[in-house]
C-alpha cells in the first residue's frame, strides 16, 4: 500500500506508512516544532509514531459497498482507506486534513471550478434515493471523502452556484437527500436543528432547497470559513468523538463499547480551551436529544474543532427525532445513543435520578442540570412548532410535520409532569432527621384483550397500552390532586421567573 503524506493547514505535518496492516503515523520535525494544529487529540504532537488506522477510517463511508463503488470509479487500488485517501478522495476530508501519496505535491488552488447545474445536482439526489447503499452511483463524484452512514455529498457554493472542487480548493456544503425508509427525514433534520438554534443551542445551519423536484437538506459546513467577504474558504480542523477518544468508528454507539458521556466530559474538562462552557454545551446537547427522542446521537455526531492548542466543540449535527415514525409505538420504549443515568431507554432516562447521576458523570451541578433539562424540555414544542410555521407552504405540507408537533408537545408536557411529581414525592427532612416519602399505590391495568387480562403493573401512570383501563383510571383518581398541585406550583414558579437560560 503507498505511503501517504499528510498536510493540515495546507503544511505537511507527517507521514503515514502501511506496515502489515498497520497505518503507522508520524509527525514531521519541522511540523512538530513549529507547534502546529495536531491531527487529532488522540496524536498529541511528538515525533513517536502512532497507529491511526481507526482515525484514517473514520473519514470515511461507514457502508463497504460505498467504499468499493468509490474505490472503482477512482481508480484506487483497493476500498482500504489508505488506498482510497491516496487518490482525490483524500483532497477534502472533514476538518483540514489531506492527504497526497508521499513525495507528492499538494496540489494547488485552480482559478475555475467545474460548475454543476440543478440538473446534475437533481440526477446525483434522484440515483442516490434509488439506491442509498452507493451514495449516487457514478453521478457527481468529486474530490471529496464523508463519514457516517447516510447518504450525501460536498460541494462547494459560491455566489449561489454549486460546484465541484478540485486540487486544493475545499467544499463548503454537504446535500443530504434523506434517510431511506424515513419519509421526508430531510425536513425532519432541518426542523430540528433549527429549532435547537431558536433554543440559544449552537448546531449547524442548515436550509431544505430543492433541485428541479428534488429537496435535499443543505448543511452549512462549520470546518469551512470564509475570513473575507468574497474571499477563499479555509479549511477549519475538526475530528469526531471517536477518533478524537482513540476509539473504532463501527463502536460509536456506547453500547456497543463506544464512548460514554463521562468519557466526552472528560476529555472536554482536560482538553477544550473553555471546558466550563463545553461541558454544559454538550449537556445542553444531550438534553436536546433526549427530549425530541432523537435516538442516534452517538459519538460519531459530536465533534472538537482544533486549531494549534485550542479546542472546541463544534455545532450539533445530524440531528434528526423519531417522533414522527412512531407509527403508534411508545416513546418511552426507544433508546438513546448514549446511557443517561443507568439505562438507555427514555423510559429510565425520563426520570430526575436519571438526570442528576448524568449531572455527576459530568462533574456537574445535579440541580443545575435537572433546572436546564426541564427548562429545554418546556421550551422545546414551541420552538418545534415556530420552525415549522416559519417553512414555505410546500414544505410545512410535510405528511410526518403533524407528528412531529404533537409528538414534542405531547412528550413535553408528559415528562414535565412526571418530573414535577418526581420532585413532589423525593424524600424530605423532619425537625427529628427522619425521612418521609410519598408511597405511590401499585395498581394493575386489568384490561381485557383477547388473550387474557393485562397484568401490567402501574405506579404513577396508565398503561400505554390500555389508557381507559380500570387499573390507569385508578392511577389518574390517586395522582391526580399531587400532580396538579405540584405542576401549579411550578407553573407559578416558571411565571414568576420568566427567565431562559
Amino acid at each position: 500500500m503507498p505511503d501517504l503524506d499528510v498536510f493540515i493547514h495546507g503544511k505537511l505535518a507527517g507521514t503515514i506508512t502501511d506496515a502489515n496492516g498497520s497505518a503507522t503515523f508520524v509527525y514531521d520535525e519541522k511540523y512538530v516544532a513549529a507547534q502546529g494544529t495536531p491531527l487529532s487529540l488522540s496524536t498529541p504532537l511528538s515525533l513517536r509514531p502512532y497507529e491511526v488506522g481507526q482515525w484514517i477510517d473514520g473519514l470515511l463511508p461507514d457502508n463497504h459497498q460505498v467504499r468499493e463503488v468509490w474505490a472503482a470509479r477512482s481508480g484506487a487500488a483497493s476500498s482500504e482507506p489508505i488506498n482510497l485517501l491516496a487518490t482525490d478522495i483524500g483532497h477534502d476530508c472533514a476538518g483540514a486534513v489531506q492527504f497526497v501519496p508521499a513525495g507528492t505535491a499538494l496540489p494547488q488552488r485552480p482559478s475555475v471550478t467545474h460548475e454543476l447545474s440543478e440538473h446534475d445536482i437533481a440526477t446525483w439526489v434522484r440515483q442516490a434515493r434509488q439506491d442509498w447503499s452507493t451514495w449516487g452511483g457514478e453521478i457527481i463524484f468529486g474530490q471529496f471523502s464523508l463519514g457516517g452512514a447516510q447518504a450525501k455529498c460536498a460541494l462547494s457554493r459560491e455566489d449561489d452556484k454549486w460546484a465541484m472542487p478540485h486540487g486544493e480548493r475545499p467544499t463548503t456544503h454537504i446535500i443530504k437527500p434523506g434517510l431511506d425508509d424515513y419519509d421526508d427525514a430531510e425536513v425532519v433534520e432541518h426542523v430540528c436543528l433549527t429549532a435547537a438554534r431558536r433554543l440559544g443551542l449552537d448546531a449547524a445551519h442548515t436550509e431544505l432547497a430543492y433541485f428541479e423536484d428534488e429537496r435535499v437538506v443543505v448543511v452549512t459546513r462549520f470546518d469551512r470559513r470564509q475570513p473575507m467577504v468574497g474571499g477563499p474558504f479555509q479549511r477549519v480542523h475538526q475530528e469526531d468523538l471517536c477518533q478524537a477518544l482513540g476509539i473504532a468508528p463501527d463502536r460509536k454507539y456506547q453500547s456497543e463499547g463506544g464512548p460514554s458521556p463521562s468519557q466526552v466530559s472528560d476529555l472536554l474538562w482536560a482538553e477544550s480551551s473553555d471546558s466550563h462552557r463545553d461541558v454544559r454545551r454538550f449537556r445542553d446537547a444531550l438534553i436536546y436529544n433526549w427530549a425530541i427522542a432523537a435516538p442516534d446521537a452517538h459519538a460519531k455526531n459530536y465533534s472538537v474543532l482544533l486549531e494549534g492548542r485550542g479546542v472546541d466543540l463544534a455545532p450539533m449535527y445530524d440531528v434528526i427525532s423519531y417522533l414522527p415514525y412512531l407509527e403508534g409505538r411508545p416513546a418511552w420504549k426507544l433508546r438513546t445513543a448514549m446511557r443517561i443515568g443507568k439505562d438507555y431507554t427514555l423510559r429510565k432516562s425520563d426520570r430526575l435520578s436519571a438526570w442528576e447521576r448524568t449531572a455527576s458523570s459530568l462533574r456537574l451541578d445535579a440541580a443545575e442540570c435537572v433546572e436546564r433539562a426541564e427548562n429545554i424540555l418546556r421550551r422545546v414544542p414551541t420552538a418545534i412548532s415556530d420552525t415549522i410555521d416559519g417553512l414555505s407552504a410546500v414544505d410545512r405540507a410535510s405528511s410526518v410535520l403533524p407528528d412531529l408537533d404533537r409528538g414534542a408537545k405531547r412528550r413535553s408536557v408528559g415528562v414535565l409532569n412526571e418530573l414535577t411529581w418526581q420532585q413532589s414525592a423525593k424524600p424530605r427532612r423532619s425537625p427529628s432527621r427522619t425521612s418521609t416519602r410519598i408511597r405511590p399505590r401499585v395498581m394493575v391495568c386489568g384490561a381485557k384483550t383477547p388473550t387474557g387480562t393485562c397484568g401490567r403493573r402501574l405506579v404513577n401512570l396508565p398503561c400505554p397500552l390500555h389508557p381507559g383501563s380500570p387499573g390507569s383510571q385508578s392511577v389518574r383518581a390517586t395522582m391526580s390532586e399531587q400532580k396538579s398541585a405540584a405542576v401549579r406550583e411550578a407553573l407559578d414558579r416558571e411565571r414568576q421567573d420568566g427567565s431562559d437560560w
